[in-house]
């Protein structure tokens, strides 16, 4: 552990991942240990194939998860079904140790503290001034401050200068950006009062540029949130709102 922390490498113990993948293959043999590592080793010293599982999809990623997920839990159903109803009530009283209490506490206050720990930041701007250069120059420092992922600041720096600018050609005055860090994710609100904005179009076509305002202002809508992965557009009143959610 301490040669994994020297060299700045995860630290090294027992994963429930290696549980379901030995029921799986049907195999505890130790030697496997020994020249995964070393293939391991391989791979580190070759970016290119590295690479290629960096590259993996999503979906099958997440296949990968539930398939060894399902054994893991299928083995727990077994074992439990297996015990004697008196063998597994005499294991309750274990649930009451201090690790499981510490566990729980632990748990609990991280679920009542979360809003608090929630970062916040506001933006101001003002229709005189270059509103997308200054939201962009706000995020960028937001996004280093809040430690975001790079492909999270380029989406939101794709999507907000584009609804910026959508609202500059609407003649919306003095418009207000609100920025919110929740635990997975960052939330970007605009609010504004003035004209509102278009239905988001289920399909566009290039030729939508070239046509009246309103069909070019929903084209351009539409290119502001497909970087999003939720979006919402809600009027109260004369107060417009546009929130966007982007997954960090």
């Amino acid at each position: 552990m301490m040669f994994a922390g020297l060299i700045g490498a995860a630290c090294p113990g027992p994963s429930t991942a290696g549980v379901g993948i030995s029921l799986a293959t049907g195999t505890l043999a130790r030697r496997i240990v020994w020249i995964g590592a070393a293939l391991l080793a391989a791979v580190a010293a070759s970016p290119k194939v590295l690479e290629l599982f960096v590259l993996i999809p999503e979906p099958v990623k997440a296949a990968m998860l539930f398939y060894v997920a399902g054994y893991i839990m299928a083995q727990g159903c077994q074992r439990v079904t297996a015990m004697a109803p008196r063998a597994f009530a005499s294991g309750l009283p274990e649930l009451a140790s201090p690790l499981a209490a510490g566990s729980l506490v632990a748990l609990l206050a991280h679920l009542l503290t979360l809003p608090l720990v929630a970062r916040r930041a506001r933006l101001p701007l003002a229709r005189e001034t270059d509103m997308q250069q200054r939201a962009r120059g706000w995020f960028e420092k937001l996004g280093a401050n809040w430690a975001l992922k790079p492909q999270t600041v380029r989406s939101v720096l794709q999507s907000l200068p584009e609804l910026l600018d959508l609202l500059g050609e609407l003649q919306v005055q003095d418009p207000e950006v609100a920025a919110r860090l929740a635990e997975d994710r960052v939330e970007l609100t605009l609010r504004w009062r003035g004209a509102g904005l278009p239905e988001v179009p289920e399909r566009i076509d290039p030729q939508d540029l070239l046509g009246p305002n309103e069909v070019r202002h929903r084209f351009v809508l539409w290119m502001a949130i497909k970087y999003a992965q939720a979006h919402r557009l809600r009027d109260e009143g004369d107060l417009r709102q546009a929130w966007l959610a982007f997954d960090d």
